[in-house]
């Protein structure tokens, strides 16, 4: 927990705000309320932002071209700008670039249509009455369904909490942006190859409305700021050292979590 009291003032929420909160308050707090430059970067967040240009790469390319061989080139354009010094040793740098690989050619280029995506990591902003604040969110992949769309978000990896914020993020912004639900949100994470669906409903509409805003809630005050121990990234984060941050049970959760498909 913080000893901070004073609140934080919040006129829009950013999906990347959110993720960075629920992944590590403390880190949220010093990169984004206190402005801390020079913070320590995580091999994490350096091979997820290779990840989304990969993605983005790979749909700007012509239909012809998007097979296995210029998918191949596109991750040996894009991984050979990594450092290996960011990562443990080198051993873990190979098994990362052989799962993300083997990961992607499985993942990416087995996609059923070959129609343009309706969505490619385009930012989107809406405001919500409810939450009384505006909503910002990047839609990296959306593809047209019959009756309306699908969202596809491509991640290193991915646990329930993340899970459950896209899920509830996505349904209440696309509700309340567009005036429809998405067919269909799928959460593709790249270290296991593992692929989680999920299947919105109206009812998950009120649902997610309180979720965000009891997320906004808890962001808005800095003496309350635990985390999850579940969270493996906490374990060699970079800050570990310095954290603050009370921690949270499992068993101590606010939200259930989401049947994962």
């Amino acid at each position: 927990m913080l000893k901070n009291s004073y609140e934080v003032s919040i006129k829009t929420l950013t999906d990347y705000h959110l993720e960075s909160f629920i992944s590590c308050p403390y880190r949220f707090y010093n990169q984004y309320i206190l402005n801390e430059p020079n913070l320590p970067i995580h091999w994490r967040q350096v091979v997820q932002k290779v990840i989304n240009k990969i993605v983005k790469d790979y749909f700007h390319l012509s239909i012809k071209e998007q097979n296995n061989l210029g998918l191949l080139k596109l991750i040996e354009q894009n991984w050979r700008t990594i450092n290996v010094n960011i990562f443990e040793n080198k051993i873990q740098y190979y098994i990362v670039l052989s799962k993300i690989t083997d990961h992607l050619l499985r993942l990416l280029t087995s996609k059923e249509t070959v129609t343009p995506p309706l969505f490619l990591y385009e930012k989107v902003h809406t405001y919500i009455t409810e939450l009384e604040s505006a909503i910002s969110i990047t839609f990296e992949v959306g593809e047209w369904s019959k009756d309306t769309f699908i969202l596809k978000k491509y991640l290193l990896d991915c646990d329930e909490s993340l899970i459950m914020l896209y899920q509830y993020l996505s349904t209440v912004f696309s509700y309340k942006a567009f005036g429809v639900l998405p067919e269909r949100i799928e959460m593709l994470s790249l270290l296991e190859g593992k692929k989680y669906i999920f299947y919105p409903t109206e009812q998950e509409i009120s649902r997610g409305l309180n979720y965000l805003g009891f997320i906004k809630d808890w962001i808005k005050k800095p003496s309350r700021y635990k985390k999850m121990t579940s969270f493996n990234q906490c374990v060699k984060c970079p800050l570990n050292k310095q954290c603050e941050v009370e921690v949270i049970e499992e068993d101590d959760t606010f939200f259930d979590f989401p049947t994962l498909h």
